[in-house]
């Protein structure tokens, strides 16, 4: 059986779906629409800036907890600090050495004997003159407040090194772990700010034609103004693909959920989590919570664990590969809309049942639009549709010279054509 079907000149995929079937939901929001109509930049900027809003309790993940052992540096917030392990625990703290601010993350941890109990603890060697330090801190040097969950390791650092108006919580507000799973974490580094990453994942529809490994059909269930729920059709082989629902939501400012609510796999969870290290630097650190309600799952867990994590982890970084590309267009024309003047307020303006759009770019979109016939790329990530005028902006930014004007368009405006028209 062919898996495409020609019509004219276009080909079209035929996808045979291999799982269970699924219960049948209204998709009046989709009307088969292509997936750029389905994703509503409207919708994806409202939910950003919902999630945005969130509170984060001033926690930020690490990496997984199992790959903190030896001392190892993280930056967060421009802020350099070690992490290591001591008694078992997770400690993290300065990465300067309070004497003369040797890197502590090429220290060493040995242990040192107490007088009179004969108990020792684990402390951390400066480098460069031998200066020990411990879990209980020294002086201004003081650990910070960490949290392992099992899977991951989280830091809670205070407004006065974040910048931000959170308040602190006692413990990371994530949600729950299934009671039986796989896990897989993968830690990358891309050069955008974390709100482009949460922009991506809140964006289902992407690359589908051109990556393999993303969903090859995503069709809109549900829109709330802070989540959405979707079928995705995963391929398999060829034409065969499993179905699934799953919801996407901002749980923090910080993190993205994916979670499976129907299909092979329900109850299954990819937590997107976007820690800052610094203006235009993001650490991507993204766990899958693999879970299966076969009979068999929970008697083979223990023994599988060490084979599927490496996967999920692999599978993770080809998505990533893409996706990527994407977050970081997204911050290059966010930074490129601020260098061109556009403005920067995000104060938000209600425009119907969650639409929402900031009132500043709104203005400036619609200004531009008026002299240019144009509705182009808006600074916050989302493309409106173009009018026939295709005459666009010079280096400048200004579209009021003589040469600009359409039909007489200079060498160099043919030469050098406008970035997004």
């Amino acid at each position: 059986m062919p898996w495409k079907i020609q019509i004219g000149e276009r080909s079209f995929p035929i996808f045979r779906n291999i799982s269970k079937p699924l219960a049948q939901r209204p998709t009046h929001l989709a009307h088969g629409e292509p997936p750029w109509v389905q994703a509503d930049p409207t919708w994806v900027h409202g939910a950003l800036n919902h999630g945005l809003r969130k509170p984060g309790g001033g926690w930020f993940v690490l990496d997984a907890s199992a790959r903190i052992q030896a001392p190892r540096k993280f930056v967060i917030h421009g802020q350099e600090l070690v992490a290591w392990r001591a008694e078992g625990h997770v400690c993290v703290a300065p990465a300067a050495c309070p004497h003369l601010g040797a890197d502590l993350s090429c220290a060493s941890v040995r242990k040192k004997s107490q007088q009179g109990t004969g108990q020792s603890r684990d402390v951390l060697v400066c480098p460069w003159h031998g200066l020990e330090l411990g879990a209980k801190g020294r002086g201004a040097w003081q650990p910070y407040n960490t949290c392992d969950d099992g899977v991951l390791c989280w830091v809670q650092l205070p407004p006065t090194i974040t910048g931000l108006d959170e308040r602190l919580t006692q413990h990371p507000l994530a949600v729950p772990q299934p009671d039986h799973f796989i896990p897989g974490v993968l830690r990358k580094v891309v050069k955008c700010d974390p709100q482009d990453v949460i922009a991506n994942r809140l964006d289902p529809w992407h690359s589908a034609a051109n990556q393999p490994q993303r969903p090859a059909r995503v069709t809109l269930l549900d829109r709330t103004e802070e989540s959405i729920a979707v079928r995705a059709a995963f391929r398999v082989l060829g034409p065969l693909v499993v179905e699934v629902d799953a919801t996407f939501h901002c749980s923090d400012p910080r993190t993205v959920v994916m979670t499976i609510v129907q299909g092979e796999g329900a109850g299954s969870m990819v937590c997107t989590h976007a820690t800052p290290m610094g203006p235009g630097e993001t650490a991507i650190v993204e766990v899958t919570y693999a879970v299966s309600d076969r009979p068999e799952f929970s008697k083979i867990l223990p023994w599988v664990a060490r084979v599927v994590s490496p996967v999920l982890e692999y599978r993770a970084n080809l998505l990533w590969k893409g996706d990527q590309d994407y977050a970081e267009r997204r911050y290059a024309l966010r930074t490129m809309g601020k260098n061109r003047g556009i403005a920067k307020e995000t104060q938000v303006v209600a425009r119907g049942p969650g639409q929402l759009l900031p009132l500043a770019r709104k203005q400036a979109s619609e200004t531009s639009a008026n002299r240019t016939g144009v509705h182009g790329f808006d600074p916050n990530g989302f493309v409106a549709n173009a009018g026939s005028n295709r005459s666009g902006f010079n280096r400048s930014g200004s579209n009021g010279s003589r040469s600009n004007r359409p039909g007489r368009l200079s060498a160099r405006r043919r030469s050098n054509p406008p970035l997004l028209s």
